[in-house]
């Protein structure tokens, strides 16, 4: 796991932890349960790529990107857009924005019952909801508020998409995402040992030893 928490200045860039993350500072809070890809925390925004939930996501003033998150998801944002592409198997999403538009794209084949709702904005989407009616409608009594609200597919125990958000749109559509990469049939990164300084030298060449000279012949005793 990797927790981080305190005031962090600069980028915070997460790679592939295979345990929880949490990261907390007085203004944001994202708790993953495990990151199959990465994340990046900064003044740009927050972005999340490939992730396994329940995430939770609360900050402001900052752009969020998830992007193929699987399980349970919950964005709280203000003054910034939300983008989140669910990854299957889907769980409970929820996002509270204000002041910015949200951007939802769900697995093509799952099944959940929807709610939407935004002031002073548009709905925009490609469901297909078990009465046919996929019309956003304005609500009773506020002009500038306009709800989605259907199931999709007949699973009793669908999961819930609730979205609201004020002054910004609101895009539900189904796509074609693709799951999760099973943890482990990653290539694993290994770190080799360094080689000690005596074996990166290249060994001494051995000296060919000289043959001791013969002795000179003992002169005659005349």
């Amino acid at each position: 796991p990797v927790a981080i928490n305190g005031e962090v200045f600069g980028d915070t860039h997460m790679e592939r932890v295979n345990g929880a993350v949490h990261f907390h500072t007085s203004r944001t809070d994202v708790q993953l349960a495990r990151l199959d890809g990465d994340a990046q925390v900064g003044g740009s925004g927050i972005s999340v790529d490939q992730a396994q939930g329940p995430a939770i996501v609360n900050t402001s003033r900052r752009n969020v990107s998830l992007d193929r998150l699987a399980g349970d998801i919950a964005v709280t944002n203000s003054w910034g857009s939300v983008e989140v592409i669910a990854a299957p198997p889907l769980g409970n999403v929820t996002i509270e924005d204000r002041n910015g538009s949200v951007r939802t794209t769900l697995p093509e084949h799952a099944g959940f019952a929807v709610q939407a709702t935004t002031t002073n904005g548009n709905i925009d989407t490609n469901l297909q909801f078990a009465s046919g009616n996929e019309t956003p409608v304005e609500v009773a009594g506020h002009r500038n508020q306009k709800m989605l609200t259907g199931t999709v597919g007949n699973s009793q125990d669908s999961p819930t998409i609730h979205i609201t958000t004020a002054n910004g749109d609101i895009s539900v559509m189904k796509g074609d995402v693709q799951p999760l990469t099973p943890p482990g049939t990653a290539a694993k990164i290994t770190m080799a040992a360094p080689a000690s300084a005596s074996a990166r030298k290249p060994p001494k060449a051995a000296k060919a030893k000289t043959p001791a000279a013969p002795e000179p012949p003992a002169a005659p005793n005349f």
